[in-house]
C-alpha cells in the first residue's frame, strides 16, 4: 500500500511539478485493496498502520503524505531516478 501511494504521488509529481503533498485519490478501501492485491480487511489494516506511523492521512478521497521520506523508506522502493525530459 505504501509503495502504491508513493508511486501514485511520484507519477503525479512528474506531470504536475507544483503538486504539494496532498492529492485527490477517489478510491474506496475496496478499490485500494483491489489495486494492490489485498483483501478489504488487509487494506484497512495497512492504511491504519500507515496512519499510526504518521506517514499518510486519507480522508474524503484526499491523500496527504505526512512524511515523504518515511513513506519511501517504509515502502522499500529503490530511489526513483529523475526522467530526462529535455528532449520534449
Amino acid at each position: 500500500m505504501a509503495a502504491f501511494l508513493f508511486s501514485i504521488y511520484h507519477r503525479l509529481l512528474l506531470n504536475i511539478p507544483a503538486t504539494g503533498l496532498s492529492f485527490a485519490l477517489p478510491m474506496t478501501q475496496e478499490d485500494l485493496g483491489d489495486a494492490t492485491g489485498m483483501s478489504v480487511v488487509h487494506a484497512n489494516r495497512t492504511i491504519r498502520q500507515l496512519r499510526q506511523r504518521n506517514l499518510v492521512s486519507i480522508q474524503d478521497g484526499v491523500v496527504t503524505i505526512l512524511d515523504l521520506q518515511g513513506l519511501q523508506k517504509f515502502s522499500a522502493l529503490p530511489p526513483i531516478p529523475k526522467r530526462d525530459t529535455t528532449w520534449i
